[in-house]
């Protein structure tokens, strides 16, 4: 008895589509033909082999190869060479293939409808053109690859041209670079478009522009066998972001942030040679960075220093922490010791700086006159009260420029001293021979300048 074989019959089980090259093997030979024959719902299966074929994809239809078949490398039992078109309505699901490029993108998300792509444990080779062209307008679009890897192949392209509306999610995801292109992919979205990576790695730079967003979470971007800038950022949008990311760029410039840009980076790694590691017209927001080669120059227009709480700072175990660092203005005062009177300020600025429990000031104050005013000159105003305990009175220099004050005979000199558990100080005269003095408050034109460092 003799039993033939028909292309159409499915000899494998649960499976309704198989494409295999041979029809003896599967229900299809062609991917394209099964994807006319299928509905929403329905998994392709693929068996392995090279497909050169450029598809449109079709809203609901899975494509998949058996798991004994997965392309997660570039050794492709199953490779699709061409270009996935998705522009439906709906989502698709792409599992353990290799995509390839064949003089063009190997996915293209395009048009203006919620297209959704999932790319899940594939191979995404880029041979010979840029790899993915996410250009659908829509905001609900979206490309999601997971758990993947990739390969630049030859210089002059790399891995994504993102211009679309929607988010391009990349998770725990590897891509090298093996042609040693120095070519970026690009966020250039006008909308909302947005890249964010997750526990992923690239071996080429990224830049963005317009109004897309950029964020790295716990991610790599190593361009320094190119010796490229890793990071361009030319983007406007809010909250663009490195957090506990690391960027690797040999001898160029980690990062370069454009005019009226803004990127925050937390807890993130710097690596480069250049002259300038962060560099740009634009801000950085620092939270935290560390730079393990030889540059450590930020040279951005604006740096903003974030809150960066790492619970206090120590040098002997932690018996000791330091825990604040603040810096700002306030505002100085003079005033009788006896009777405050009512001064007329022509200036009254106040600068401080604390490092842990340590307060450093600097003050100038001038007044035109201080009617009613009785008793020694005493200034106010300080940032925080002078620590109160014993023979503790800090001492400052204090300066004074009037005629209507006149040294008492016999003094030389006048210094600031604060009073403890206090906001203010006293004006105390010295002399070689005399006993310390403080010294009369007079209504007249004067101004004074002090420094006084004291503890908290």
């Amino acid at each position: 008895m003799t039993f033939t074989h028909a292309l159409g019959t499915n000899n494998y089980g649960p499976a309704k589509f198989i494409v295999d090259g041979s029809a003896a093997n599967g229900t299809h030979t062609t991917i394209a033909a099964a994807l006319t024959s299928s509905s929403s719902g329905d998994t392709i299966f693929i068996r392995p082999g090279t497909y050169t074929e450029n598809l449109t994809l079709k809203a609901g239809v899975n494509l998949t190869a058996y798991g004994s078949d997965s392309s997660a490398n570039q050794t492709g039992k199953v490779i699709i060479s061409g270009t996935c078109t998705f522009t439906a309505i709906g989502s698709v699901s792409i599992s353990g293939i290799q995509l390839q490029t064949n003089s063009a993108a190997l996915l293209a998300v395009t048009g203006s409808a919620a297209s959704v792509v999932n790319l899940i444990g594939c191979c995404l080779n880029c041979t010979n053109n840029t790899g993915i062209t996410f250009s659908s307008s829509s905001a609900t679009s979206g490309i999601n690859i997971l758990n993947s890897t990739g390969d630049i192949g030859t210089t002059g392209i790399t891995l994504v041209a993102h211009s679309g509306g929607g988010p391009l999610y990349i998770i725990n995801s590897t891509f090298l670079n093996s042609g040693a292109s120095s070519t970026a992919s690009t966020v250039s979205s006008s909308a909302a478009g947005i890249l964010y990576s997750f526990w992923s790695y690239f071996q080429f730079p990224w830049t963005s522009s317009n109004t897309g967003i950029i964020q790295f979470h716990y991610s790599e971007i190593y361009s320094g066998f190119t010796n490229s800038t890793g990071i361009t950022h030319g983007s406007t949008g809010s909250n663009c972001l490195l957090i506990q990311s690391a960027v690797s760029s040999g001898s160029g410039s980690a990062i370069s942030i454009s005019v009226n840009c803004t990127l925050a980076l937390s807890l993130s790694t710097i690596a480069s040679t250049n002259t300038n590691a962060i560099t740009g017209a634009g801000t950085l927001r620092n939270a935290g960075i560390s730079f393990i080669d030889t540059s450590s120059l930020i040279n951005t227009t604006t740096q903003t220093a974030r809150n960066f709480d790492v619970g206090g700072i120590s040098f002997d175990g932690g018996t000791t922490v330091m825990s604040t660092y603040l810096t700002g203005t306030f505002t100085p005062t003079i005033f009788g010791s006896s009777g405050a009177g009512t001064p007329t300020y022509t200036a009254q600025n106040g600068y401080y700086t604390q490092i842990g429990n340590i307060m450093h000031i600097i003050a100038i104050v001038a007044l035109s006159a201080i009617t009613s005013a009785t008793g020694n000159v005493s200034v106010g105003g300080f940032p925080a009260t002078i620590k109160n305990q014993t023979n503790g009175n800090p001492i400052g220099p204090f300066d004074f420029s009037s005629a209507g004050y006149t040294w008492t005979a016999g003094y030389t000199s006048t210094m600031l001293q604060g009073n403890l558990n206090a906001i203010t100080g006293a004006i105390i005269q010295n002399g070689s021979t005399k006993t310390a003095a403080l010294l009369t408050i007079v209504n007249t034109a004067t101004t004074f300048d002090y420094n006084l460092t004291y503890q908290v």
